[in-house]
């Protein structure tokens, strides 16, 4: 999270959320850096601001954040590292922003080059080309280096902003361990129509995600698909999806399944599956919600034997 301003305000919302915890950074200025996560998968490790030069907005350094994350009874260490980058348009800023760029990946190739690891934040600047006069991004030195991915660089391409209706200046890059585990295509710009007035009450900056995938390693010459425990239908991905996305659900034996999607309201908008016999394992069926509004989606999956499962989807244009 950018720019808090109130750290009280940012404690709160920590305490109305259940199994969450998050920090602020320690420097006392106005505005701070911030991490929120939920504490059912991620067990924090260790917290502190990197050092480095001091151009950064208003002084504020890059947060770093290393924690485990666990799913399926496997640990994966991650390294996030948050910034905010020199605001503005003018050369000096935009040298200013060159210079921490080039300090920033200095730290991270020298101490960080073995780590599972995500830098993100407001980049104040885009990666394709600059804000100021058309120059090279300050991000480029990410860019060529194939050890470095920048998943968000996609959007910048296809003309997708960040910041209001200007530019994509908010973004994430990823170390090359991390490669494999990103879902490639799940990175998008959220717009917040759940929120009244977002732009007013809440920031000028929407918010920029991206979704990963941490399965159990499997090796193929050694295992044979394993056969689940139970019926169960897992989160869609991307989530929230703009207007595709794709619902895996698992079998615990071979059956008929019927698989639904319905609006808020109850209302059947689309039957993917009907009657339709199954293996036992994972499957994905796509979903297109071309044409629907944003809103919440409730996925049914039933079986013949009896079983129903149910999980939302939120659809944002």
């Amino acid at each position: 999270l950018q720019e808090i301003a109130n750290p009280q305000m940012f404690q709160r919302l920590v305490a109305e959320l259940p199994d969450y915890r998050g920090f602020i950074s320690p420097t006392g200025l106005t505005q701070r850096l911030a991490y929120l996560f939920r504490t059912t998968t991620v067990d924090s490790v260790t917290s502190g601001v990197v050092a480095t030069a001091a151009n950064w907005a208003g002084g504020r350094s890059p947060l770093l954040f290393e924690f485990d994350i666990t799913l399926g009874g496997q640990s994966r260490r991650i390294a996030a590292i948050n910034l905010h980058a020199k605001a503005f348009s003018t050369e000096q800023d935009y040298n200013k922003r060159v210079a921490d760029a080039n300090i920033l990946k200095q730290y991270t190739d020298s101490r960080r080059r073995d780590t599972k690891m995500v830098i993100l934040g407001d980049y104040n600047d885009d990666v394709t080309v600059a804000t100021w006069n058309a120059q090279v991004s300050p991000y480029q030195i990410f860019v060529n280096d194939p050890g470095y991915e920048i998943v968000t660089r996609s959007l910048s391409i296809a003309g997708e902003t960040s910041f209001r209706d200007r530019s994509m200046i908010d973004h994430i890059t990823i170390s090359e361990l991390l490669f494999d585990y990103h879902i490639d295509g799940a990175e998008m710009v959220l717009q917040p129509s759940f929120i009244t007035n977002y732009l007013g009450t809440t920031s000028d900056h929407f918010p920029v995600i991206t979704r990963f995938y941490f399965g159990q390693d499997v090796s193929i010459d050694m295992a044979e698909p394993a056969v689940p425990d139970a019926v169960n239908l897992s989160q869609n991905y991307p989530n929230p999806f703009n207007p595709t996305t794709t619902i895996r659900f698992s079998l615990n034996s071979n059956d008929a399944v019927w698989l639904d999607v319905y609006d808020i309201t109850g209302r059947l908008i689309s039957q993917l599956l009907g009657n339709q016999m199954m293996s036992a394992g994972e499957h994905e069926v796509p979903f297109d919600g071309y044409g629907l509004s944003s809103g919440i989606y409730i996925k049914v999956l039933r079986t013949a034997s009896g079983v129903m499962v149910t999980g939302r989807m939120m659809l944002i244009k």
